[in-house]
């Protein structure tokens, strides 16, 4: 019972930051505002200190409020966990899950993978979160995610990272483009083109500036930066730059004629297509399903990759 009213009044603290107004917490959770104050006078005298800022208006966190709101939401976190869990062992198979992605993963991968589980799991709930990746990795750590499947060069900070196949990313250009009838082009020419990128906000755009500085190529000209991969290939394809994108994002155009392929020397460049969850997470038989059956579709190969912050 005392543990019941501690997680009540901490859920009473995240819901008056979420909501930002006493008033307003209190008609969500059926309280009035006075009991709300109570609820958070009392958390603050266990806790022996000031979680929130009252000479604000919208009500906001103190450094203190901050950290305990990030525990706080962990520790909810890791009950729905534990609920979805015991829930997965009484009725076998069933349930659901929220699955993260990068973008490029989650735009062009994923989706007809979720399709063909979902058909043979129907009793199965499948949220897909495509975000940047960093974005991903916080929801990860924060529990609002199970597991993700992202692109990277490098394994993120205290979370586990199992590459599962090797990513190439690619040169390419519009047919118009004079390099497009280029027989082999040298890498280090390419710093005197210009460029089309999705800005340095995407999952791709770091691991390809890593790439391209590691053989002489950087501050490039950018003719556009654009918000998104489907904009970047039809600038590209409107013969407004170059680009260096992820394969698995430009087969179709490639295929059907609207980018080509530039053909550069040594044009081995790759990332890890990789399965990334919390250390020691608990996965419920669906999950393990879900894991098993991407990798199955993604056709595992053996690369290695450092343990470092990624962009």
């Amino acid at each position: 019972m005392i543990l019941e009213s501690q997680l009540f009044k901490f859920r009473t603290l995240l819901r008056l930051f979420a909501n930002q107004s006493f008033t307003a917490t209190g008609k969500e959770l059926r309280l009035s505002q006075s009991a709300v104050s109570l609820h958070i006078k009392e958390l603050e005298r266990q806790l022996g200190v000031t979680l929130v800022n009252r000479d604000e208006r919208p009500v906001r966190p103190t450094e203190a409020g901050r950290i305990a709101a990030q525990y706080a939401q962990e520790i909810f976190g890791r009950i729905e966990e534990l609920q979805s869990r015991l829930t997965e062992i009484r009725d076998s198979k069933a349930g659901g899950m929220m699955i993260g992605a990068s973008t490029s993963v989650g735009s062009y991968l994923l989706p007809p993978m979720l399709v063909r589980f979902k058909r043979t799991h129907p009793g199965v709930e499948l949220v897909l979160r495509i975000a940047p990746r960093a974005l991903i990795y916080e929801d990860l750590r924060m529990s609002r995610s199970d597991f993700a499947f992202v692109l990277a060069t490098t394994a993120p900070p205290n979370l586990s990272f199992v590459p599962l196949r090797a990513e190439r990313l690619v040169f390419v250009c519009s047919p118009k483009h004079r390099l497009a009838r280029v027989k082999r082009v040298k890498l280090n020419s390419l710093r005197n083109e210009t460029f089309v990128t999705a800005g340095q906000h995407s999952d791709y755009v770091s691991m390809a500036n890593e790439i391209l500085k590691s053989h002489g190529i950087e501050n490039y000209s950018v003719a556009m930066e654009l918000d998104n991969m489907e904009a970047v290939k039809s600038a590209i394809s409107l013969n407004m730059g170059i680009g260096f994108l992820p394969l698995l994002g430009v087969r179709k155009e490639l295929r059907n004629g609207d980018l080509t392929k530039i053909r550069v020397e040594h044009d081995q460049h790759e990332c890890a297509l990789a399965l990334v969850h919390r250390e020691k997470k608990l996965f419920t038989p669906a999950m393990a399903e879900m894991i098993q059956f991407c990798r199955r579709s993604f056709l595992t190969s053996n690369v290695s990759f450092k343990t470092g912050s990624t962009s």
